[in-house]
């Protein structure tokens, strides 16, 4: 009877697809399973060999070299244009970065097979199947998550590939010949796996008949369409520009970009919509009926407030972020003027207002920890204290720690991003690019990385369990390796902009994926 109080559908731990008995915690599993080690000695393997092949490696424990650290991101750098550096300049910073992330992603692919086997098996499916193999009794909801872990693996795999692909340029000091192109190509075909894995879900979790559906979860994928497919049509275009090119300039019309921002802050506007539509229709004291409000305890009232708190910062973010793409739609189109400037002000708002929505999520689950007495109706309580009722409480409280750190941390992930974004806005609105601004971002940008760091391993001891939960767990294994990506070019830049005050920018600024505007 505890338990349920935990299925609260505020973010994809809750995939809807959880039973009461799956969400008490289980003991830690990662490193007995065969697949996970396996990967896991790949990527330790892989960096063992870099560093003892790689003469900027090497050199990395010189001062000399840390001070040449930079940001460069993944290449091509489709957001921001060109570099201010040359494509074939070595970069520490990078080479860490890209070799460590590329690790993780390849555990988190290998973990998407192990999903696959379990997900696209019929026999896991239905109301006859034990609670122990039975993913879900909604037997149409198996063809979504089957294609959704079978693009999740080929997206990890693509990723994999584009973060050697950097790695390539970055690590060496020869030049390789036409690596915007490749990489390009690659990072189209990334993000086409990307979108195919969103919409497959839409299937899963949108429709209202079915007992899987989460609003709060669809409108997530409906907004991770719009990111992958405005990503997908930015990587055409730079594919277009790069192969067969000598062009490096990202031009005043660049059509793929163009229509992707438009598709990209359509997504957008549709989850502002839907996010309004949640609060007013189903989650706000205002549509509760009021017959039911006379009965509720206050513990029921701070949670209905909570949760309309989450789809109205929801809404605040997502038309933050709508925005922002059509103003960088602007730019792509043709349009003259400081497009720039609006775009990271409008990211930075939607920062602000991930951070809001993590602190409305985090009223859920920090403050009112979990009783043998509980109030059922206003003024009556029933009380189950015996041994077995604390100890499932014990365990249902741990969890709640867990989930309560992960929002946190996700909060202050928020918090930096928008300080690096207001940065990075101030210099582009004031024209003013020097190294006072870009140290001010790049700092920020590390503690953004630090922080989302910190919230994945969270993610990891709520949802890496035996047998349950490990599409998610394999995204979180990946955003681990997303996080000490960003990290390191952050602090590379940092490195090269700190102390140097009114000089001009050396590095170019960050560029921010969509796990870092989520809570």
């Amino acid at each position: 009877p505890y338990l349920c109080l935990l299925l609260v559908p505020m973010d994809e731990e809750n995939d809807g697809l959880l039973s009461e008995a799956e969400v008490i915690p289980r003991a830690w599993p990662v490193l007995r399973r065969p697949i996970q080690v396996a990967a896991i000695l790949g990527a330790l393997l892989l960096l063992v060999g870099l560093t003892l092949a790689s003469p900027s490696f090497a050199r990395s424990a010189r001062l000399s070299g840390i001070l040449q650290l930079a940001d460069k991101g993944i290449y091509p750098l489709i957001r921001g244009g060109t570099r201010i550096y040359g494509e074939d300049d070595e970069d520490d910073a990078v080479c860490v970065g890209h070799v460590l992330s590329s690790g993780a992603w390849l555990a988190a692919a290998a973990l998407k097979i192990h999903a696959a086997v379990v997900e696209c098996d019929p026999s896991r499916y239905g109301e006859n199947v034990s609670e122990e193999r039975r993913v879900t009794k909604y037997r149409q909801a198996r063809p979504g998550l089957c294609a959704r872990d079978i693009m999740g693996h080929m997206r990890d795999l693509a990723q994999t590939s584009l973060l050697l692909e950097g790695a390539a340029t970055a690590c060496g000091e020869d030049k390789i010949d036409n690596i915007r192109c490749t990489t390009a190509v690659t990072n189209t075909l990334r993000q086409s796996f990307h979108a195919s894995r969103f919409a497959s879900e839409l299937d899963v979790y949108c429709p209202l008949d079915t007992n899987v559906f989460s609003l709060f979860i669809c409108i997530n994928r409906v907004e991770g369409v719009g990111w992958a497919l405005d990503a997908m049509l930015a990587g055409i275009s730079a594919s277009a520009r790069y192969c067969g090119t000598k062009e490096k300039r990202v031009p005043k019309l660049a059509v793929g970009s163009c229509v992707g921002e438009i598709f990209g802050g359509a997504a957008y506007v549709a989850a502002f919509g839907m996010n309004i539509w949640a609060g007013a229709d189903f989650e706000c004291m205002s549509a509760q009926d009021p017959r039911d409000l006379v009965n509720l305890t206050q513990k029921e009232k701070d949670r209905i407030n909570a949760r309309c708190a989450v789809f109205s910062s929801g809404a605040a973010r997502t038309f933050a972020i709508a925005s922002s793409k059509v103003t960088e739609a602007a730019g792509h189109c043709g349009a003259s003027g400081n497009t720039a400037c609006g775009r990271s002000m409008a990211l930075g708002a939607a920062a602000l207002a991930g951070a809001a929505e993590a602190i409305s999520i985090m009223r859920l689950e920090c403050i009112s920890p979990m009783s043998c007495c509980q109030e059922t109706t206003r003024g009556k309580f029933v009380c189950d204290c015996t041994g077995p009722a604390i100890k499932d409480i014990r365990e249902a409280n741990q969890v709640l720690r867990r989930r309560c750190a992960r929002f946190t941390a996700s909060m202050l992930k928020e918090l930096a991003v928008a300080v690096s974004l207001v940065s990075e806005g101030t210099s582009e609105c004031t024209k003013q690019d020097t190294s006072d601004f870009g140290c001010a971002s790049f700092v920020s940008g590390a503690l953004a990385g630090y922080f989302f760091l910190a919230e994945a391993i969270s993610r990891t001891t709520v949802r890496c369990k035996e047998d349950l939960d490990r599409f998610f767990c394999s995204q979180d294994i990946g955003f681990i390796g997303e996080s000490v990506d960003l990290m390191t070019h952050a602090i590379g830049a940092a490195l090269r902009e700190c102390g140097f005050g009114s000089t001009p920018r050396k590095s170019n600024w960050l560029s921010y994926g969509r796990r870092f505007f989520l809570p």
